[in-house]
């Protein structure tokens, strides 16, 4: 005998797949029965979004009569719950290497690459940039900080340094020693 589809009312009980496939633990309103559910992503165009569900959400899902496996095919964000089950993030893939992930955690926005670059907005107003390289090209750049702190072992500058006022603890120079002055 053929099984049939049907579309069921559950809840995200659990987000963590022990098999890593991408798949929420669905918990059925009507009966109580439990299983896990494929996540659909909706492709758009070259880019798929993902989704990440959070614990209470009520879904609809498609499944059949062996109760198995399942497709989660809509999701409704719930109403209530508690801030430590809370995960508002979403992925978006742009291909099969490259992967966004937007989090909202904590009254901060952060955007995490695949890659492992990290830009994260705090409520505060501040914003932090984290990766390996920093690159910044313009023909003038203007920064205006009451304070500006730069931690690290050495500063090259190609140019000219110029500054109305210098308060160093020392110098070190071909061409210039300290108490003496310049030297030719």
């Amino acid at each position: 005998m053929a099984s049939s589809l049907a579309l069921h009312r559950g809840l995200v009980v659990s987000i963590d797949d022990p098999l890593q496939q991408g798949r929420v633990l669905v918990q059925t309103i009507t009966t109580g029965e439990q299983l896990w559910a494929k996540v659909n992503n909706l492709p758009l165009g070259a880019v798929e979004i993902k989704a990440i569900h959070s614990i209470g959400d009520e879904v609809m899902y498609l499944a059949d009569d062996s109760k198995i496996d399942a497709l989660l095919i809509h999701r409704k964000k719930s109403a209530t719950f508690d801030a430590e089950q809370q995960n508002s993030s979403l992925k978006i893939a742009l291909n099969a290497e490259t992967e966004i992930t937007l989090a909202l955690e904590n009254n901060s926005l952060t955007f995490v690459t695949s890659f492992g670059q990290q830009v994260t907005f705090t409520a505060d107003g501040g914003i932090s940039i984290s990766a390996s390289k920093i690159s910044l090209q313009a023909n003038r750049l203007s920064l205006a900080a009451s304070n500006l702190k730069v931690d690290t072992p050495l500063t090259d500058v190609s140019g000219v340094l110029k500054c109305d006022t210098l308060i160093a603890n020392s110098v070190v120079s071909t061409k210039y020693s300290p108490g003496e002055g310049n030297i030719n």
